[in-house]
Parts: structure tokens; sequence; C-alpha cells
């Protein structure tokens, strides 16, 4: 009884383990990313979540790859793509990735002028002084 139980646990991790890392092979020149998206669900069956209006901001990949698990397929596809990815269960979601402007420098002095007439109407109007 012991060893019966013991048996289809170990089924079951090597079942599972099997679906998280599936491979991809293919070999794509510049494609659009939808064509790699239908061509990672065919091989895997994994199902892949966009949006039509996501993959218009996006350029042409090329991509050669064998027998690579689907994550590093994705990274390697999505490096200089203005579009993300999460895995949940057996789907993978894309996503914009997050527009982050670059930092202004901060050697650069800004000189603000002006004349603060009433304390009272400096808080109106949100401003705040030292």
């Amino acid at each position: 009884m012991k060893m019966t139980a013991f048996l289809l646990l170990v089924a079951c991790l090597h079942i599972s383990a099997k679906g998280v890392s599936q491979n991809v092979t293919l070999s794509l020149r510049n494609a659009p990313l939808g064509r790699l998206f239908k061509e990672i669900s065919r091989q895997t069956g994994v199902s892949i979540v966009y949006k039509e209006k996501l993959l218009e901001n996006t350029t042409p990949i090329t991509i050669n790859v064998d027998n690579a698990p689907i994550r590093q397929v994705l990274d390697e596809a999505l490096k200089n793509q203005p579009i993300g990815y999460t895995v949940e269960h057996n789907m993978i979601i894309t996503r914009s990735r997050p527009i982050i402007a670059a930092p202004a420098a901060l050697d650069t002095l800004i000189t603000v002028t002006g004349k603060v007439s009433d304390e009272k109407a400096a808080r109106c109007r949100g401003l705040r002084y030292w």
C-alpha cells in the first residue's frame, strides 16, 4: 500500500515537472511576434494570451533556438520589445512594459524666482515654502 502511494506520487511529480519545462525548436527570420506566439502554442500546447493592438508597436524578430525552454525563448524574443509576460498554470499572458523615463541629471540646477505675497494664498494653491 505504501509502495503504491509512493509510486503514484513520483508519477504525478514527473508529469508536473514535464508540463512546466516544455521545450521549443524554431527558426524565424524577421517574423512578427504573433507568429512566434502561434508557433510556441502549436509546439507545446500552452495558451498565449495577447491583444493584437499590443503587437502593433513591436518590431519583427529573428530567432533560432533548438530544444530551448519556453521562458528562454520568450526572454530572448522579447528582450528589446515593449512587451513582457507572466506565466500562470498552462498559460502565458502578455502585457505592456511600463515606460520608464530617463532620470534628469542630478547636477542640473533650476532657479525658481517669484514672490509669495500671502501665506494663506500660497497654501490654497498647494505651494509649500520654507
